[in-house]
């Protein structure tokens, strides 16, 4: 039985390992973009909007909103990580 839910978390875990790597490869596309009409990294209106929905989402499911926004706390760090390397690498060409 606890078997069968270890499998069940991992693939869970290999799914999140997924999503995570399609998000970094379409923040990646998002830096071009952003260079290419001048624009800045860091959208806190975006940011502040997605935050908002990441938070009602959170509360629908019965999920602690600290727990999810300090997930994607990381998440936008390392976004943001990618980011600034493409745009270093778009003004080295």
């Amino acid at each position: 039985m606890i078997d069968k839910n270890r499998d069940k978390l991992l693939q869970i875990d290999s799914d999140l390992i997924n999503l995570l790597a399609d998000r970094m490869k379409i923040s990646y596309k998002i830096a071009e973009i952003k260079h290419n009409h001048a624009m800045e990294i860091i959208q806190n209106d975006f940011w502040n909007v997605s935050s908002a929905k990441r938070k009602q989402i959170s509360d629908s499911l019965n999920l602690n909103p600290n727990f999810i926004e300090e997930i994607f706390a990381l998440i936008h760090k390392e976004s943001i990580k990618i980011q600034q390397n493409k745009f270093k690498e778009l003004d080295n060409v």
